[in-house]
């Protein structure tokens, strides 16, 4: 079994995001991390924007200020 880690980081410069594990090709482990580390600049890039400019639709409000599910299902 492989285990991966990845790192988020706030820098002077912006944030850096780092992945460490073995290279393992045939890994479920590790394709589920290169894919989220493949998303990861787009979901950057809403992050930033929605904190210099939150939407102000009612059903955004609402996510805002909803308490965290920790119970949430992915399906």
């Amino acid at each position: 079994m492989a285990e991966y880690t990845i790192t988020i980081k706030d820098e002077d410069d912006g944030v850096s995001i780092q992945m460490a594990g073995p290279a393992v090709a045939d890994s479920t482990a590790n394709a589920l991390t290169q894919g989220l580390l493949g998303i990861a600049p787009r979901l950057l890039a809403k992050v930033a924007l929605e904190k210099l400019q939150p939407c102000q639709c009612e059903r955004c409000k609402a996510e805002r200020n909803a308490p965290a599910n920790p119970n949430t299902t992915i399906h």
